[in-house]
């Protein structure tokens, strides 16, 4: 149900009848409609002082859902209107049965809010789902806080049955002693499945108010259409990708474009619900909002794609620098002094003695992949390695023949440059580099042990055994006096 749900109020208080307080039950059930979830749905439409000569013509022109008549009734069960002369004029039984036989067309529920018309509403009840009626003489307030209660329910998308028991709970409430009086009848159909507000519909309702919106929105901005496809695909896109480098960039990335899309979106709506004087700022905001989302989508798209021009993944890190660190080993062990180099930018850093290494980035140097080149002394290899694993990178370097290697100081722990050093009774020998690291080679596999001579000029010579291969000697002279 689309359309609005039509309520016809019909009231009567002939000048010969006791005066009725209908004109604040009109009040509480028109406030109880607009204060429910579901108000937008209803159509209350109210007749006063009801003619017998006017009732045709009423549901003829409204077509209404529901008929709620609110009045005086006979102890025949006769609904009282007026007539010409403003005086009473009962409408016998049978004959309003009749007029809804014929009239029914969307009537789904008539409420008789008057005294003893309960056989009333059970003759009606012949043609209609649900009918109300009064099993005796009712009160005003019972009759007030009845219909309050009942049409209440309803517009919170409570079905018949429910919104009728709730009516009755509310005279108990009051302490009225007359909940027992009004009475439901419901010969054609359940009245648990009559709801005038579906689930579906609801459902229909509250989505039916975002689209509203954005439908305004692109009314008064047209190229809004154009903004929100552009940056829903491009960005969709993108951050589908960035998933690959960085899923905070795919997060952070989403959360943007969301929050330039809704604020698109409402500065949109502003052009069509602020006044006249704030429409001009609101179109300019709208145009500049626009121009931001295609241009942060933009943007998206080429750091992703292209890394260009922003490296997202290095951004998010926070330094305008990006560096390379890690271990550089020789047969499973660090080595001190080997040659890290990257071809692309031609940089290159000596492991220390630890075998660490650690080389900076510029931004504009910033790029997808690197090639490294590892050396030490005839050993080398040569790695790609990716932006994204910059940081702890392991280079182990395979030899097949055994060396050894390490660093020469003094008791004070200084580096010692040129130290010869010589494996006892063969011709092999090496010096100490200026940062007294040094590697010998073995040129006998087989050896397992052997002793090891140091020796410069102002240091005392020192001969000792160690173990092949061993890639971290520390070898510690002896100043002469």
């Amino acid at each position: 149900m689309n359309r609005l749900i039509k309520i016809l109020f019909l009231a009567a208080n002939p000048k010969d009848t006791s005066q009725l307080r209908l004109d604040e039950e009109m009040r509480g059930i028109d406030q109880a409609l607009r204060q429910s979830e579901f108000r937008d749905k209803f159509d209350l439409k109210q007749q006063w002082a009801v003619r017998v000569a006017d009732l045709q013509s009423h549901l003829l022109r409204h077509k209404p859902d529901i008929v709620h008549f609110s009045g005086h009734g006979s102890l025949s069960s006769e609904v009282i209107l007026e007539d010409n002369d403003g005086n009473s004029k009962p409408i016998p039984s049978h004959a309003l049965s009749q007029l809804f036989f014929v009239l029914k067309d969307n009537i789904q529920c008539v409420v008789l809010n008057a005294c003893y018309s309960k056989e009333q509403a059970q003759a009606i009840a012949q043609h209609i789902n649900c009918v109300i009626g009064m099993s005796k003489a009712i009160g005003d307030s019972a009759a007030i806080n009845f219909s309050v209660a009942f049409y209440q329910a309803l517009g919170f998308g409570r079905d018949v049955r429910t919104a009728f028991d709730l009516g009755c709970l509310q005279i108990n409430l009051e302490s009225l002693n007359e909940q027992d009086t009004p009475k439901l009848i419901a010969l054609k159909s359940n009245p648990k499945k009559i709801a005038f507000v579906k689930e579906v519909e609801v459902e229909n309702i509250k989505n039916a108010a975002v689209t509203r919106i954005l439908r305004e929105a692109i009314r008064a901005v047209p190229a809004v259409k154009y903004a929100l496809g552009i940056a829903g695909i491009i960005s969709a896109l993108a951050i589908v990708v960035s998933f690959q480098i960085d899923f905070r960039v795919a997060i952070l990335g989403t959360i943007i474009m969301l929050i330039l899309m809704v604020v698109l979106v409402i500065f949109a709506r502003l052009t069509v619900i602020t006044q006249s004087y704030f429409v001009v700022p609101a179109i300019v905001l709208t145009w500049f909002c626009l121009l931001i989302t295609i241009s942060t989508a933009t943007l998206l798209f080429s750091s992703v794609f292209f890394q260009n021009p922003l490296n997202l993944e290095h951004w998010l890190n926070g330094n305008s620098n990006s560096s390379f660190n890690g271990t550089v080993l020789l047969d499973e062990k660090p080595i001190g002094g080997a040659e890290v180099k990257i071809l692309e930018i031609e940089k290159s850093r000596l492991t220390n003695e630890f075998g660490k290494f650690e080389i900076t980035i510029a931004e504009n140097d910033l790029r997808e992949n690197y090639t490294f080149v590892v050396s030490y002394n005839e050993v080398d290899t040569t790695v790609i390695v990716s932006s994204a694993d910059r940081k702890d990178l392991y280079f182990d370097l395979k030899t097949s023949k055994k060396s050894i290697s390490g660093i020469i100081l003094d008791y004070d722990n200084h580096k010692i440059s040129g130290v010869e050093l010589s494996i006892s009774g063969t011709s092999e020998k090496t010096y100490s580099n200026s940062s007294g690291l040094f590697f010998l080679e073995i040129k006998d596999r087989t050896a397992t042990r052997l002793e090891l001579i140091a020796s410069k000029m102002g240091y005392k010579t020192k001969q000792f055994f160690i173990i092949v291969p061993d890639s971290n000697v520390k070898i510690l002279l002896e100043k002469t006096q």
